[in-house]
């Protein structure tokens, strides 16, 4: 039930384009790329998460599985260096602003 509009409306874009690319950006612990992945296993996913602690769990969830590449890096309109807010309620809710 987590983010299920929006899972649906990702896996309805790849039914179409199985062997796509998903980018996902702050990805966080990679529940989206773990759905997907295990239903579309042809597609590329980059996940990308700058926080340490959620990077850490990320590259546990995909250290052995093909076509997934984790990155722990933040991706902005921007180049530089920027200061990453944690939120200490809300794992999630981790952001550059």
């Amino acid at each position: 039930s987590y983010e299920r509009a929006n899972i649906d409306f990702i896996r309805q874009y790849f039914q179409k384009n199985p062997s796509g690319t998903l980018y996902d950006i702050g990805a966080n612990v990679g529940i989206f790329s773990f759905l997907l992945s295990r239903q579309f296993p042809q597609m590329k996913i980059e996940a990308f998460e700058p926080n340490p602690v959620a990077f850490h769990c990320l590259q546990k969830t995909f250290a052995a599985a093909a076509g997934v590449r984790v990155n722990q890096l933040a991706l902005s309109d921007k180049k530089g260096d920027a200061l990453l807010f944690e939120d200490k309620a809300n794992h999630g809710g981790h952001s550059l602003n």
